[in-house]
């Protein structure tokens, strides 16, 4: 029965149908082949979306495209742009960090990208970088979305397979700037090949100046993170606070109408019915798997190949960037998870770090064709095919690569912080 649904499950995604009808179809056509209620399948579905934690998926995607239609993400720009933005190369290295700041407040990379893309895309085209590497900076630094916390991957983690969704977001710091660093370097050596422009000085008055407009938005991720690491509220509460401080600065400042706001609702609403889509039907595929005994039957075939922790993990690391070649992240985490989890547990992998491994090896998914979805926003906002998009990104997806091999081999880069605070 399994090889009948695997074998329906990659014809299905091959001639295009969603994912999400593909597993849903697939659940109910299982409850018939073997017999079982379907509603029973239905009924998963509903415990799948009945969980207190995925409540933070629309909230953090709400706060951040409430800063995408208000000023709040220009400001960001300018204060970037007073930090970093006289070095040579320097609108792209504002480019990665406004992705680091943004990152600290919506935990989505497809919002990174087109928020922060509509903004610097043309700017960077305008001072002359060419649109591959205009695009290719814009994508790359965007997968930092989904790795400084909040995530809304670590979110879905979280709430699949009972991970602390606390601990990912703290384990989630050192990559985060790891990455957003090793990103400026790159920048920073191709600037003397390609000679990028070089920005103007800023006086220590400007510099204070745009700190000083940038600082409600700077303040958000202190608030989130800060409040989750001293146990004053949980991820989703975090996200109610987001939403409510973006919006009140947006208000107060008078930088979204009433009119805007009831759009920026209708947006959220759309989009976030996705992920929660795909969460529903994979939380059910997840049930049918375990009936299946199909993580037990995975962890075996694993076990005979290694029982060592980090090969492992290389394998579970590989497994995951090759699925994320072909499905989205959330889809990738719902199918997964469930199976690798019982095998994690038996043979001592440290649960946060397993949950980062997954979370960092999405975001790398977000840039790898033909399904990523970073390289199909940044193509819909730039004009650019995705094709010259992924040349201008390849320098920077060799170096994650890179770093998602560190982080599987030295687990303290992702468990040192959430040792340390939890």
């Amino acid at each position: 029965m399994i090889n009948f649904l695997f074998i329906g499950f990659i014809i299905l995604v091959l001639i295009g149908i969603p994912i999400s009808f593909v597993i849903g179809g697939l659940g109910i056509m299982w409850a018939f082949l073997t017999q079982n209620e379907p509603t029973l399948v239905v009924r998963r579905m509903y415990y799948g979306l009945d969980s207190f934690p995925l409540l933070a998926v629309p909230l953090f995607m709400l706060a951040a495209f409430i800063m995408n239609n208000s000023d709040i993400s220009r400001k960001m720009v300018e204060f970037s742009n007073a930090l970093v933005g006289r070095f040579k190369g320097g609108l792209a290295m504002v480019n990665v960090l406004v992705s680091m700041i943004f990152a600290g407040m919506s935990g989505s990379s497809q919002a990174d990208t087109a928020g922060v893309g509509g903004i610097l895309i043309p700017a960077m085209k305008k001072e002359g970088y060419s649109p591959e590497v205009t695009c290719g900076v814009t994508v790359a630094s965007s997968t930092i979305g989904v790795i400084i916390p909040p995530s809304i991957p670590m979110l879905i983690i979280g709430s699949v397979v009972s991970i602390s969704i606390a601990g990912m977001f703290l384990g989630g710091i050192i990559p985060g700037i790891l990455v957003g660093l090793s990103q400026m370097i790159i920048i920073a050596l191709m600037s003397f090949k390609y000679r990028f422009p070089q920005g103007r000085s800023y006086s220590l008055k400007e510099i204070f100046a745009a700190t000083w407009y940038a600082l409600p938005a700077l303040v958000i991720p202190v608030i989130v993170l800060g409040g989750i690491a001293g146990g004053v509220f949980t991820a989703t509460e975090a996200g109610d606070i987001c939403v409510f401080y973006a919006l009140l600065v947006a208000l107060l400042t008078r930088q979204l109408s009433l009119r805007g706001l009831w759009k920026v609702l209708k947006e959220v609403a759309v989009l976030s019915s996705i992920p929660l889509l795909i969460c529903s039907v994979g939380v059910s595929l997840g049930w049918i798997l375990a009936y299946e005994n199909v993580p037990t039957r995975f962890a075996e075939a694993i076990q005979k190949i290694t029982v060592d922790p980090t090969f492992t993990l290389l394998i579970i690391g590989g497994i995951v960037l090759v699925a994320g070649c072909f499905l989205d992240a959330i889809s990738v985490i719902l199918i997964l998870m469930p199976i690798l989890m019982p095998l994690v547990t038996e043979i001592g992998i440290n649960p946060i770090h397993f949950g980062l491994v997954f979370a960092f090896g999405s975001a790398v998914a977000l840039i790898t064709p033909p399904v990523g979805l970073c390289l199909f926003v940044a193509s819909t906002v730039s004009g650019v095919s995705i094709e010259r998009i992924f040349k201008g990104a390849l320098p920077f997806l060799i170096m994650e690569l890179i770093l998602y091999a560190l982080l599987i081999i030295f687990p303290p880069i992702t468990t040192w912080i959430p040792k340390l605070v939890m």
